[in-house]
């Protein structure tokens, strides 16, 4: 038996990893981030990846690049599934979060909070803390359900309004959000 017999078989790689590994290579690329970025949530299902993407400002697409191949390296190759994405997203709230927390605060990376967590968006640290809890994108898309069900009893009726907004976009139907600020509205 000779070294080579003995050592572990290489990987195989499907055509979708050859895919991935090219998009990886891509994120180091300015040119090439933004549609890297895009490929990657699609792959991942990442939601708040695909937003930095689509609506980031250069200066956010870029510092998300560099996480999401931080990510890739951790994970090890080939990256794929569930567990991955939910790495992605975790670093995307990490990444827009930080921005939107930066002196100046990046405006455009508080309004990519709050288009995609509804009214936790305006408070970072809240959902940071959120993420940090959730167990996966499913328990992640739950935490934020539950986060703007409770907006709907906030006292400020712009922030109820906003909660009703975001749920009714997600297919929840919700009372009336000026009407009376109660947990019960949601259906």
């Amino acid at each position: 038996m000779t070294a080579a017999s003995r050592a572990d078989p290489p990987v195989r790689w499907t055509p979708a990893d050859v895919g991935l590994a090219r998009v990886l290579e891509a994120l180091r690329a300015p040119d090439h981030r933004r549609g890297a970025l895009v490929a990657l949530a699609g792959h991942t299902g990442a939601p708040l990846l695909e937003a930095v993407a689509l609506g980031g400002d250069d200066a956010l697409v870029e510092a998300m690049a560099l996480a999401a191949v931080a990510e890739a390296a951790r994970a090890g190759a080939p990256v794929r599934g569930a567990a991955f994405g939910w790495a992605l997203e975790r670093a995307a709230v990490d990444v827009v979060t930080a921005a939107a927390e930066a002196d100046p605060p990046s405006r455009g990376a508080q309004a990519l909070l709050v288009e995609r967590a509804g009214v936790v968006g305006f408070f970072p640290r809240t959902l940071r803390e959120l993420c940090e809890r959730a167990e996966g994108l499913a328990g992640w898309a739950h935490a934020l359900e539950e986060a703007n069900v409770a907006g709907l009893s906030d006292p400020t009726p712009m922030q109820r309004l906003l909660a009703a907004e975001w749920l009714a976009a997600r297919g929840r139907g919700v009372d009336d959000p000026l009407a009376r600020p109660t947990r019960e509205a949601a259906r």
